[in-house]
């Protein structure tokens, strides 16, 4: 398994500069296409209330999902 750790920036400059980062984009959009990219573990909730207030008592770990 590997350990991948994508960080977000700002799409727009990067794109903006010619033939800057073509190469880290396409790869980028090649993983995305595979579903090779997820976030890190967490937790999905089917309501809003539920997620806030796993929040408010320090009970989530990673990202929050809400899937209505």
């Amino acid at each position: 398994m590997e350990n991948i750790t994508v960080g977000g920036f700002r799409l727009t400059p990067f794109i903006a500069r010619d033939g800057a980062g073509g190469k880290a984009l396409e790869e980028l959009l090649d993983l995305t296409a595979r579903n090779r990219l997820r976030p890190p573990g967490g937790s999905e909730y089917p309501r809003v209330r539920d997620a806030h207030e796993d929040l408010l008592d320090r009970w989530t770990k990673g990202k929050l999902v809400l899937r209505p």
